[in-house]
């Protein structure tokens, strides 16, 4: 509900600027009401969509059989090619800063993660033994890393023209 108010003020502040919104049904709650993450033809209208914002998917006391939350996003990463989770990091004048470093006011950075393989990619295949021993299986390939790096690189170039720094630096968790 924050989400659409913030989107209708964007809305009412812009000429020029309207959105054609479609609320669907899907995640925990919709689980919980009919035994189903999402429907296939939620998720065709999903497919058929300019744009997709996900709210909240899941619940903490509702969970698949195997103890999994409910995700239908993980499959619409995988089937629509989103493999490139975007996060923007930045500060703002005139709002609070939650860092004390006076260097803190200069923070503008992007977070890419690669968002349909590592412990993802076999999501719902795991095994769980007597409780105690929970198994996955993390796969990586080349395609998909190849084509995260390529954008990884992209941004930073636009971003290096517009007088940032154009560095890429990987982590691995």
């Amino acid at each position: 509900d924050s989400c659409l108010q913030v989107l209708s003020e964007l809305e009412q502040g812009r000429k020029n600027f309207q959105l054609n919104l479609n609320i669907l049904e899907a995640g925990a709650e919709f689980f919980q009401k009919s035994g189903k993450d999402i429907l296939p033809e939620t998720f065709e209208q999903a497919r058929s969509s300019d744009a997709v914002l996900l709210g909240a998917m899941g619940l903490p006391n509702i969970r698949l059989h195997d103890g999994t939350e409910i995700a239908p996003h993980l499959r619409m990463r995988t089937e629509f090619g989103l493999f490139a989770g975007v996060r923007p990091v930045k500060s703002y004048i005139n709002v609070p800063k939650v860092l004390s470093n006076p260097d803190a006011g200069r923070i503008d950075i992007i977070i890419l993660r690669e968002s349909t393989e590592g412990l993802f990619a076999h999501r719902e295949r795991g095994t769980i033994q007597e409780d105690m021993i929970a198994r996955d299986t993390l796969e990586i390939t080349r395609p998909v890393c190849e084509k995260l790096f390529d954008f990884a690189f992209e941004l930073a170039r636009k971003r290096k023209s517009d007088g940032f720094p154009g560095r890429v630096t990987c982590v691995d968790k």
